[in-house]
This record gives structure tokens, C-alpha cells and sequence, in this order.
């Protein structure tokens, strides 16, 4: 019988032990759960955010850049490190107060942080604060001259942040940058319009005026009329429904670029069922690129509007009007004009007391070289306005306006002048 002492036991169940632990941190390394690794990459990377953000607000921008590139590295799947990435780069390169200034390398890098943060969420659902995002791309943009590509943005930014004033007034500076003079001054109404509702007003107005990147806006005398009168409407001068009925008539909705209805439809508007929320969706999607410009996708967004209503029929007939009118100034503006008079007749159905509808009519026809019926379209233009104003307004724009150019001279244009004329003057 073979007899083991005590310690030499203890030797041995030591050496076991020593050769177990001596192989255990490989295995261990090996054999790990992936989940876990990911899980302390995502909380390092949350942790770095947090020293980034922290040195975001001591300005110390250098600091916050490290720790957010160390955050994207920890863990690259992370919009929100991204994000915060990009938005470093933003404020460090836009130190000098207006995209005109910005520093071009870090414009560069932030848009490439903002763009891996929309490619990994392109919903914006998890990041903290999309509408960063949105704005920081478009400013990134207007910087490099993207100039459709910065309004883009900036319509997301305005979509995302609903009753922030400060997107539209980005968009006001940008189209005013862009000559595109008629939309910088309802983008600007827009601004205006939102900050009254949050009571920013004086504080918007004297951004306006004051600060480098939006002053040139008051170069534009319709712009300048909206402050204006808004700020009589703060000193209790002036009634603000009045107020607003002045600027959208010296506006002049000619093309129906207001993502509203016009006045005119807002008058028809009827009671009717509670709309499908997908048609909403689709609805403001389509007023956004309309308001844009961006012809194409709106003629197809409206189209779903309509065929998604369709068998519900929750869309009164001044809002299926109002689609059928932007449908059909969109194709003229394609310069698709059978396809621009066949949606303006079926707007004309919808909205048989219309102006802007049958004046729209006027100019598709015109272009498609039917003067005789653009001029009987033009006269239910002016016979069906609201007001001496509109009408007043109208009577400028047949004058002005390049596709009534072959009606000018014909009796029936003479006509129709000196026979509406001297109630629009009435309107002075």
C-alpha cells in the first residue's frame, strides 16, 4: 500500500492549479462572450463622450476632438460619437462666426463625421440631437459652395426642430446667398412667424439686424418689410392677422412656394375626417421638397398623398385642390405642360373660385401655345380674386410675368385691363 503525505498532495494539487491558471487568461481571451467585449467598448466609448462633451463646455475644443475620435475608435458603430465628432470639428472650425470665415480643413472634417453619423443612423433616432446633425451638415456645406446640398439640409434641420426659429433663418441667408431673393424672404417669414409663437421675436429681429452672417438679409426690401411690420405688430400698432394678410399679399404667392395653403385655400378649408397619419407623413414631405424645389420628388409625393386618401377621402377639397395646384405648377416648371394642365383643370374642379389656381391655368396654357383659352383662364384669374389687393397683384404679374408675353398684344388682354384695372387701383 503506497501512503501519500499530506504536503506532498498539497504539491501537486498546487502544480495542477498553477498550470490551470497559467493557460486560463488565453481561454478566457479565446472563448469570451463577443457581447461582453462589445458592451465595455460601448461603455468607453459613452465614457469618452462624456470627457469630450465635458471639454466642449471649457471651449477646449483640441481636448473634446481627441476624445471624441477615441470614442469613434472604441467603438466605430456609434452615430453619436460621430456626431459629437463632427459637431467639435464644426465649432472649432466655425470659431470665426460665419461659414464665409470658417476653416476650410475642419469643415472638411467635420462633414465626413457628420456623414459616418447619418450613414450609421440615417432615421436620426440614435443620436441625442439630430437637429444638430442637419444643421451642421448644411452650414459644413454652404462653406464648401454645396449650395442644393446645404438647403437639403437645412430643411431636415427645420423638419426636425419644428418650432426653433433658427433653421429657417439659416435657410433665409442661404437662398439670399443664392439669389434666389422670393424664398429667402418667406423662409424668413417662417423664422419670424416661429419665434412669435415662442416669444423670441425681438431677439430674432435684432440677430437679424446685427449679426454679420444675416445682415445682408435687410439689403432685400421685402425682407426688410417683414421686420417691419412685425415689429409694429410687437408695439401693438398693428393687428397681427393684419399684419400677416399685408406681408403675404406683398410676398405674392406667384408659384405657390409657401409650405401653407395660401390664404385662398385656408378661406375653402372644410371639416373632414381625421387623415391617415401615413398621408400626413407623405403630405409634409411633399410641401418640404415642393417649397424646395425639388419638383420631381414632390409631383411623386403628392401623387401617394392622393392615392393614399383615396378610398378614405379625409382630404377636404381646398387641400386636394391646393395638392392638385402644386402638382400642376410643378410640372410646368419641369416644363411638362399637358401633364401641368391636366392636374391645374383638375384643381380648377376641386377649387372652382380659385385665382391662383386659374392664373397658374393662364401661364401652363400660354406655354403650350393655347393663348386663346390661357387668356379665358386669365380672366377667371382676375374675376375670382378675393380682394382688390389680389387683384391688384394679379394685374402685376400678367404684366410681368414671361409666359403671358404672347397675350399682350391681344384685344382680349386690353380688355380685360381696362376693365378690372380700376378696382385694383382701388386697392392703393
Amino acid at each position: 500500500m503506497i501512503r501519500h503525505e499530506p504536503r506532498s498532495l498539497n504539491r501537486v494539487a498546487a502544480l495542477l492549479g498553477a498550470l490551470l491558471l497559467s493557460g486560463l487568461p488565453a481561454f478566457a481571451a479565446k472563448h469570451a462572450p463577443k457581447k461582453h467585449t462589445a458592451g465595455l467598448q460601448r461603455d468607453r466609448a459613452a465614457n469618452l463622450i462624456l470627457e469630450g462633451k465635458s471639454s466642449m463646455a471649457h471651449r477646449s475644443f483640441n481636448g473634446a476632438i481627441a476624445a471624441f475620435q477615441a470614442a469613434t475608435e472604441a467603438d466605430p458603430g456609434s452615430a453619436e460619437a460621430f456626431l459629437q465628432l463632427g459637431n467639435a470639428y464644426y465649432e472649432r472650425g466655425f470659431s470665426r462666426g460665419t461659414p464665409d470665415k470658417a476653416e476650410t480643413k475642419d469643415v472638411q472634417r467635420a462633414l465626413a463625421a457628420f456623414e459616418n453619423a447619418k450613414a450609421l443612423d440615417p432615421e436620426g433616432h440614435g443620436v441625442s440631437e439630430p437637429f444638430l446633425l442637419h444643421h451642421g451638415m448644411g452650414q459644413c456645406y454652404e462653406a464648401l459652395g454645396r449650395y442644393d446640398q446645404a438647403a437639403d439640409s437645412l430643411r431636415k434641420a427645420s423638419q426636425t426642430a419644428r418650432h426653433n426659429p433658427m433653421p429657417p433663418l439659416y435657410a433665409a441667408e442661404l437662398r439670399y446667398k443664392m439669389r434666389d431673393l422670393k424664398q429667402s424672404s418667406e423662409s424668413l417669414l417662417e423664422s419670424v412667424e416661429r419665434a412669435r409663437r415662442i416669444k423670441a421675436y425681438r431677439s430674432l429681429a435684432k440677430l437679424v439686424r446685427t449679426h454679420p452672417q444675416f445682415s445682408g438679409l435687410m439689403q432685400v426690401p421685402q425682407n426688410k418689410m417683414i421686420l417691419e411690420t412685425f415689429d409694429a405688430v410687437e408695439a401693438g400698432q398693428v393687428p397681427e392677422d393684419q399684419a400677416k394678410a399685408q406681408v403675404e399679399e406683398r410676398l405674392s404667392m406667384r408659384d405657390a412656394l409657401a409650405s401653407m395653403p395660401t390664404s385662398e385655400a385656408r378661406k375653402l378649408v372644410i371639416a373632414a375626417a381625421a387623415p391617415d397619419p401615413r398621408v400626413q407623413q407623405w403630405l409634409e414631405e411633399a410641401d418640404g421638397d415642393f417649397k424646395w424645389r425639388k419638383y420631381r420628388r414632390a409631383v411623386m409625393e403628392y401623387e401617394q398623398v392622393l392615392k393614399l386618401d383615396g378610398t378614405r377621402g379625409s382630404l377636404g377639397a381646398a387641400e386636394r385642390g391646393r395638392i392638385y395646384q402644386n402638382i400642376g405648377t410643378a410640372y410646368r416648371q419641369l416644363g411638362l405642360t399637358n401633364e401641368a394642365v391636366t392636374a391645374l383643370e383638375r384643381a380648377a374642379q376641386e377649387m372652382p373660385d380659385s385665382s391662383t389656381t386659374y392664373y397658374q391655368l393662364a401661364l401652363a396654357l400660354s406655354t403650350q401655345g393655347q393663348f386663346t383659352s390661357s387668356l379665358h383662364a386669365l380672366e377667371l384669374a382676375l374675376q375670382h380674386a378675393h380682394s382688390n389687393s389680389d387683384l391688384r397683384m394679379t394685374l402685376l404679374l400678367t404684366r410681368t410675368d414671361s409666359e403671358l408675353e404672347p397675350l399682350r398684344d391681344l384685344p382680349g388682354y386690353q380688355r380685360l385691363l381696362v376693365q378690372y384695372a380700376p378696382r385694383g387701383a382701388r386697392a392703393r
